[in-house]
C-alpha cells in the first residue's frame, strides 16, 4: 500500500497490542477483535472510505442494465430458458 493511498483513505496501521483497547472507538465487534488478534498481524483501518449512495428502489431497467454490464451476460442469457446466474445462486 502506498503512502498516497494511506493518506487518501486515512488508513491507520494499528499494532495488535493496541487493538484490544479500541474496539468501541473503531466500531469493531469483540468477536472480530479476537479473530484479528489470533491472526497476529497489525490491522489496517480505513477511517475515510468513499461511499456510493444507491437508491433504495432503483429503476428496474437500470438495475437490469447494471447486472448485465457487470456479469457480461446478454439479456437473452439471463431471461431466456437457461439462466446462467440461477446455477450460481443454487450452489
Amino acid at each position: 500500500m502506498t503512502t498516497v493511498e494511506r493518506e487518501k483513505y486515512d488508513i491507520e496501521i494499528i499494532p495488535i497490542d493496541e487493538l484490544k483497547e479500541r474496539p468501541g472507538e473503531l466500531s469493531i465487534a469483540s468477536e472480530t477483535v479476537d479473530e484479528l488478534i489470533r491472526y497476529g498481524e497489525p490491522v489496517y483501518y480505513a477511517h475515510r472510505l468513499p461511499v456510493k449512495v444507491m437508491p433504495l428502489n432503483p429503476d428496474k431497467e437500470e438495475a437490469i442494465s447494471r447486472i448485465l454490464e457487470r456479469t457480461g451476460y446478454s439479456r437473452d442469457e439471463v431471461f431466456g430458458v437457461t439462466n446462467p446466474l440461477a446455477a450460481t445462486m443454487e450452489a
